[in-house]
């Protein structure tokens, strides 16, 4: 078929007119040879594989199509409930459609740290961050004790380990997640970038650990510097994500408490830049 004019053809190869997004469209007159090719597809599809699977690559999309979902946002409700507690608490959702969600326990005596017990159908996790409040410790002094309203380092940590868990066993990554939960605002980790970076961000924070001989207390100081330094959790987060774990690919969004959603991002002057997701 001539077409009189150069024009783009994209790979579908499971024919729901959505292309494949991790294969570059082919410029010709003429429809190229040996695969699946349409002109106007109708979005970038991240599943290419199976019709009945088709996912669209944008994280907006991705999260609202969460929230619509009512087992999703009955597990984020129920941690909603839990911000006055004196530990932490939260969820695993895996891919098996009968029972997606493990309830999470405390790393060991602490109250502070979840277990992650990551297999090869994890896809996300979402938990949360209680306000703050005092406990008696070992030595029998009272303690205040005040968690941080967003990520923390070790909340990081198990992100990047989802994505590449993700990646070894097959998992779409539109459908991998990590969720925190406070009294001041629900937030979602994505990852949006090239996957030959996911081994690449691992060693990357790694390096990092060892920097600070992967004392996590250690960590979480130079963590709390970069959110003064930027006068805010969200700013801070992304500060510390890009120049201490050196991070590629991982973005912020926050869900709010009508259910609208909006990426945060940093701006050219270093300010927090909130964008509401239109889709």
């Amino acid at each position: 078929m001539n077409c009189g004019t150069v024009v783009k053809w994209y790979i579908d190869k499971d024919g729901d007119k959505w292309y494949d997004k991790n294969a570059a469209p082919i410029e010709s007159q003429y429809v190229p040879q040996g695969g699946s090719f349409i002109r106007d597809p109708l979005g970038p599809d991240c599943d290419d594989n199976d019709a009945t699977k088709t996912t669209d690559c944008d994280p907006c999309a991705q999260i609202k199509a969460q929230i619509a979902n009512a087992a999703w946002i009955q597990k984020l409700n129920i941690l909603k409930g839990k911000t006055a507690l004196k530990y932490e608490s939260g969820y695993l959702e895996q891919l098996d459609t009968q029972s997606p969600f493990l309830e999470l326990a405390p790393e060991g005596d602490s109250s502070d740290n979840l277990n992650f017990p990551i297999t090869k159908t994890t896809k996300g996790y979402m938990h949360v961050h209680t306000n703050p409040y005092t406990r008696i410790g070992n030595d029998g002094d009272e303690k205040y004790i005040q968690p941080i309203h967003m990520f923390s380092p070790a909340d990081i940590i198990q992100m990047l380990k989802l994505t590449a868990n993700a990646y070894q066993n097959q998992i779409p990554m539109p459908d991998v997640y990590g969720a925190m939960v406070s009294s001041t605002g629900t937030y979602q980790l994505k990852f949006t970038g090239d996957t030959n970076m996911l081994l690449q961000n691992l060693s990357n924070t790694t390096a990092a650990m060892n920097t600070y001989k992967n004392k996590i207390e250690r960590v979480d100081d130079v963590y709390k510097k970069a959110i003064r330094r930027n006068k805010g959790n969200e700013g801070g987060l992304l500060d510390f994500m890009q120049t201490i774990f050196k991070i590629n690919g991982l973005e912020l969004f926050k869900i709010e408490d009508d259910n609208s959603v909006s990426k945060i991002t940093k701006g050219t002057d270093g300010k927090v830049v909130k964008t509401p997701c239109t889709n």
